[in-house]
């Protein structure tokens, strides 16, 4: 754990991240439906990888794409293309706000792969850590049926389970970045991946174009997403982890959710109930156990 202070800055810069990947949740649920997961997902990740891409050119590092590249495009399609789409589908039939929550597993997942391929090793908080967000993730599942027009429980199910999968494929990503990617520069890992993603993805997008006309409205959803959710939220992460280290920056997946179910609320009449924010809560708390971020277990 970085023991450097604390700063005003860092928890405005610690909020503003969580707030662009809490609307990543909203744009979703606008544009999914028009595009469809793969277009829709496709133009994320090119639109991101064009944001980085300036970025990188402005600061003087883009000379320094070709290290470590086919591992960055490579943990581009594991952390970005197929997750991705995997939420796309999902927000297809369930809230922001639900999917947000789900996402908060990520911490979760990357300390039980972590365990398990890397042979980290688990305290006794960290093993119940991962039980209690199991245990969250079946309250999110009891705590409704669908939101589909239909209300049918396995589009519902399905969904679930692609966000979940999303999560695991984060936690995998993590490692692997970790294991192979430890020693390039934060930025260039992020294009590169983002460079990778859309590579990856370019012929579903093709393939699965629309066949209709899309809205205004959806247009601007996946530009948001691409330029402010993708592209400029990945330079404030990278800065984040420079400043005040990976554990505390990975904490933003614990915001993330109280932007989402409020942008859900406010802009898509997304109904919050007591279940809900309490498998939230319990989701939230294992995966803050699976990271040691309790005081006791510091």
């Amino acid at each position: 754990m970085d023991t450097r202070a604390i700063e005003w800055s860092d928890v405005i810069e610690h909020l503003l991240l969580s707030g662009l990947w809490g609307a990543s949740f909203l744009f979703m649920r606008v544009a999914a439906p028009e595009f469809g997961p793969f277009p829709l997902m496709g133009l994320r990740c090119l639109i991101g990888a064009a944001t980085l891409i300036v970025v990188l050119w402005m600061s003087g590092g883009l000379s320094r794409l070709g290290e470590q590249r086919m591992t960055g495009y490579a943990v581009g399609v594991i952390n970005s293309a197929v997750p991705f789409v995997l939420l796309a589908f999902a927000a297809l039939s369930i809230t922001g706000g639900k999917l947000s929550i789900i996402n908060a597993l990520v911490p979760f997942w990357g300390a039980f792969i972590g365990w398990v391929w890397l042979s980290a090793t688990l305290t006794r908080g960290q093993s119940l850590g991962l039980l209690i967000g199991f245990f969250g993730v079946v309250l999110l599942v009891l705590s409704g049926t669908s939101t589909t027009p239909s209300g049918e429980l396995g589009p519902y199910l399905l969904a679930v389970a692609a966000g979940v999968m999303a999560t695991l494929l984060y936690g995998l990503a993590a490692n692997i970045a970790k294991r192979y990617l430890q020693n390039t520069n934060a930025l260039v890992n992020a294009t590169n991946s983002q460079i990778g993603a859309s590579v990856f993805l370019v012929i579903p997008l093709l393939v699965y174009w629309p066949a209709y006309p899309v809205s205004t409205q959806s247009w601007v959803a996946v530009v948001g997403l691409g330029v402010f959710s993708t592209g400029l939220a990945y330079l404030l992460y990278f800065r984040l982890i420079e400043k005040i280290g990976a554990q505390r920056a990975v904490t933003v997946v614990f915001v993330v959710p109280v932007f989402a179910v409020a942008f859900g609320a406010l802009f898509l009449n997304e109904i919050v109930t007591v279940s809900m924010v309490a498998a939230g809560v319990v989701i939230m708390l294992g995966s803050a156990m699976a990271l040691r971020l309790l005081p006791k277990q510091r």
